[in-house]
């Protein structure tokens, strides 16, 4: 539970230094997940003029900077895990801003409307920090290709690589610990069959593990910020309603859309799309404006409300001759529902209503807008 009733299932995503873990993130992300990665805070707060870079030169000296001034991390690390006692002055600097720079950037993915969001940390376990989380994901590889890692990927000597794996938990206490394992045997279609059942596993659970309504653009914070516009469009398959997908998709490069379809229309729906020119900012939500909050869960229905900047709304019966309980169903109750999310909307900017006289039921002759009950 984070701040303003915002409920986020976070799950931590750790392994042995040089595991795989970072390419199980980049998967993920691919995936359209939401990654905090503790290393990449890391070295945001060791940046030249932050406050925790003055303390490390203070406690180490300044041979841990480079002539530019900044930090070189490969100084301090073999200073750091040479020695316990540094390692814990280390950890006593940089740990708490790593977390609460991580609670930060978790409460950002929860406002965009993350149902779920991963914590990638190599010392989620030493650090007890797992005990907290939702559930844990392990990469597993063994300590020989762990050392031909480090060696390769980072230039260490193999004194230097036996010392980075030896300061970290034993595998064991780590695979104790786990919800999830992913075993790393360094192939990579293996290693995406592993994480598709660790996926289904959590979705089973939590639900989907992508972001929804959200287009994910990291700033030089590593902050998430959202997309410049998001559109929904209601009354799919309606002729005006696909004419206005096409339109917003052709004319509006930066804006994100939505789609609403009831579910005998989904698949027709992204079918149609990937016809259009700038299908890739176009997602299907499966619901109803006849149902409570569109037909959407609870998720979606938040995470929608606090981004949609607009709304074309197309959904409404426009011929005459059904009957009156349908119409009012659709042109009145399904209208109401929509301004409920405009009403709860943040962002809102506006609201197109496409609607014909049928939006106040089965009336004849002329009438005046006063005149509707609706």
């Amino acid at each position: 539970m984070l701040g303003r009733d915002l409920v986020v299932h976070v799950i931590g995503l750790t392994g042995g230094i040089a595991s795989g873990k970072s390419t199980v993130a980049r998967m993920l992300v691919e995936r359209g997940a939401a990654i905090v990665d503790a290393d990449q805070i890391a070295r945001q707060i060791v940046e030249p003029g932050q406050p925790a870079l003055a303390e490390l030169v203070a406690r180490f000296g300044h041979t841990i900077l480079t002539p530019d001034g900044e930090l070189d991390r490969k100084r301090l690390g073999a200073i750091a895990f040479s020695d316990p006692a540094a390692r814990g002055d280390l950890g006593r600097i940089t740990h708490p801003r790593i977390a609460a720079a991580s609670a930060a950037a978790i409460a950002t993915y929860a406002d965009a409307g993350a149902n779920v969001v991963f914590y990638e940390a190599a010392l989620l376990v030493e650090n007890r920090a797992h005990l907290g989380l939702a559930g844990l994901i392990v990469v597993s590889a063994t300590p020989e290709s762990q050392h031909a890692r480090l060696v390769a990927r980072d230039g260490l000597t193999p004194e230097e690589a036996t010392a980075r794996i030896a300061a970290q938990a034993p595998l064991a206490d780590k695979l104790a610990a786990a919800t999830w394992v992913i075993t790393n045997q360094g192939e990579i279609e293996a290693l995406t069959g592993e994480l598709d059942r660790v996926v289904a596993a959590i979705e089973e659970r939590f639900g989907p593990i992508r972001i929804p309504l959200v287009t994910r653009v990291q700033s030089t914070t590593g902050r998430t910020t959202f997309a410049a516009k998001t559109a929904l469009i209601t009354g799919y398959p309606a002729f005006t309603a696909k004419r206005m997908i096409e339109k917003v998709l052709a004319s509006e490069p930066e804006t994100k859309l939505f789609v609403l379809a009831r579910g005998k229309f989904a698949d027709e729906a992204v079918e149609f799309i990937a016809t259009l020119p700038g299908n890739d900012r176009a997602e299907i939500l499966v619901g109803d404006v006849c149902d409570m909050d569109l037909g959407l869960s609870s998720v979606e229905y938040r995470a929608l409300s606090r981004e949609v900047t607009w709304i074309h709304h197309l959904a409404g019966i426009y011929f005459m001759g059904v009957d009156p309980e349908t119409a009012r169903r659709v042109n009145v109750t399904g209208t109401k529902s929509v301004l409920d999310l405009a009403r709860d909307a943040r962002r809102l900017e506006r609201v197109v209503h496409w609607s014909t006289a049928m939006v106040s039921g089965d009336r004849r002759g002329t009438f005046f807008e006063g005149d509707l009950d609706a």
